[in-house]
């Protein structure tokens, strides 16, 4: 109203054919009006002009109040929510890569391991013999004078292990090269002279079924000669499948 000013803006009224008409402008720092930010409100007189006017002076604390809102600051950094945390939510570890593989092997047969590892992944048949696992690790051995007095092709440990990370299971596996090609050849011989059941494998799927066999050694609860070959067994019937797959 006239007389009522504030400092941010100026409002003029005025009565103009039967219309209250009521102009607010802001004003810049000097004082004088701003030509933008102009609001021109009008309202019928006829009737009750007080009623005309109570409406104009809602309208008008509506927009002195827009006007006189905070600016949001374009480079203020956005609000996060806040959320409360519940006692009774569970607290969902970071996944661990199980079980941490160090192959040791040397010359081709840490690329038959490597080899052996990937198709026994591909089979589906890893996680069900290593999950249990902490830490496998692979070793070899090559020469004639390591091969065991026995001539068995691998051996297998399982103990506790402890880290600076973490603890759980160490399946320690050592293959001896030398054995185990001299362990195919002869499964060869007998084959070609009708003393074999089954024929012999192709090197790359014989190294699969026998770390088969060893990591079964390391399986918790029985884990003897007979649950090693029983892995064999469906490490073959795998690749059975698999070939029956790719030629369908």
């Amino acid at each position: 109203m006239p007389g009522n000013e504030r400092p941010e803006e100026r409002t003029q009224q005025q009565k103009s054919g039967g219309y209250l008409k009521m102009e607010t402008a802001q004003v810049d720092p000097t004082g004088k009006p701003s030509p933008h930010n102009r609001e021109v409100i009008s309202a019928p007189l006829y009737g009750d002009s007080d009623l005309a006017l109570r409406f104009l002076s809602i309208v008008m604390l509506v927009l002195l109040g827009a006007c006189n809102a905070t600016p949001s600051d374009p480079n203020a950094a956005p609000r996060v929510p806040q959320t409360s945390r519940t006692s009774d939510r569970a607290e969902r570890k970071p996944t661990k890569p199980h079980p941490r593989v160090i192959n040791g092997a040397f010359g081709f047969t840490e690329r038959r391991i490597d080899r052996a590892i990937a198709d026994l992944k591909r089979l589906g048949l890893w996680n069900r013999l290593t999950d249990h696992l902490y830490v496998l690790d692979i070793g070899s051995r090559l020469g004639t004078e390591n091969v065991p007095e026995d001539r068995h092709l691998a051996d297998a440990y399982s103990t506790g292990f402890v880290d600076e990370q973490d603890s759980g299971q160490l399946c320690d596996l050592m293959f001896y090269a030398t054995a185990i090609k001299r362990d195919l050849r002869r499964w060869r011989g007998f084959y070609s002279q009708g003393l074999a059941r089954h024929q012999p494998l192709p090197l790359g799927r014989y190294w699969t079924q026998l770390l088969a066999h060893e990591l079964a050694h390391c399986l918790p609860g029985p884990h003897g000669e007979s649950v090693a070959q029983a892995w064999e067994a469906r490490v073959r019937r795998a690749y059975e499948r698999s070939d029956a797959g790719s030629k369908s």
